[in-house]
């Protein structure tokens, strides 16, 4: 996040950079986080909860470390330098690491559902997404991730570059175009082969009925002006 910023090619608008809404955002999606907070949201978390004896009011004194802590990032009489210290100025740290991880992972769960409802909000299944760019950058930073904490070997031009990230995406999204394809061509093969049959079945009618019918369509036709 320490870029200043950047312009669309061709565009004299301000410089903007998305990532700078994580300042006003970031606030709601804690908020969201807290409301929805439930200690036993899910199985392993219960278990993990019980097996570690993680009281309630453990987690509510690091629930509430954590909402005065965000004070001290803007507090002009005695800033600090990062998250850590403002957390430690509100004893985050004094309380057991279970509990503190565990109160994260719950916060975390929330803001990775609340990142699924968001892209798919924004974006047509089966049609470019506009977070689609976004989303390759995520990939390509977990390759470079891997690499330095594994043995993974990647190729190093490829490494630096968001390319096969976007295109991944973007075969995600023709293969899904290519299966609506399918199901529609599907579809009007059945209807091709319904009306076939009717035809070879009216084809099969004696000659008496095809004459009528055919004396039937004969009314709808244009008349010549001089007959």
């Amino acid at each position: 996040m320490s870029s200043i910023g950047y312009r669309k090619q061709g565009e004299s608008a301000p410089h903007y950079n998305p990532e700078r809404d994580y300042a006003y955002i970031t606030s709601s999606l804690l908020v969201t986080a807290i409301e929805r907070m439930e200690l036993d949201m899910r199985p392993d978390l219960k278990k993990w909860r019980e097996d570690h004896n993680i009281l309630p009011a453990e987690i509510s004194a690091l629930a509430e470390a954590l909402a005065a802590s965000q004070r001290d990032f803007i507090n002009s009489g005695d800033p600090v330098t990062s998250f850590e210290a403002a957390l430690q100025r509100y004893d985050f740290f004094s309380h057991r690491t279970v509990a503190r991880e565990y109160f994260l992972a719950m916060i975390g769960y929330v803001f990775c559902g609340a990142w699924f409802s968001a892209v798919r909000e924004v974006s047509i299944v089966g049609e470019p997404s506009p977070a689609q760019t976004d989303m390759a950058r995520f990939s390509s930073a977990v390759r470079k991730f891997v690499v330095n904490v594994t043995d993974a070997n990647y190729d190093a031009e490829e490494l630096d570059k968001l390319q096969s990230e976007s295109l991944k995406l973007a075969n995600d999204v023709l293969a899904a175009q290519v299966n609506t394809l399918a199901v529609k061509l599907k579809d009007a093969l059945k209807t091709v082969s319904k009306l076939e049959g009717e035809l070879l079945d009216m084809r099969r009618q004696p000659a008496v009925k095809r004459g009528w019918f055919s004396g039937f369509l004969n009314l709808f036709k244009p008349r010549n002006a001089d007959a």
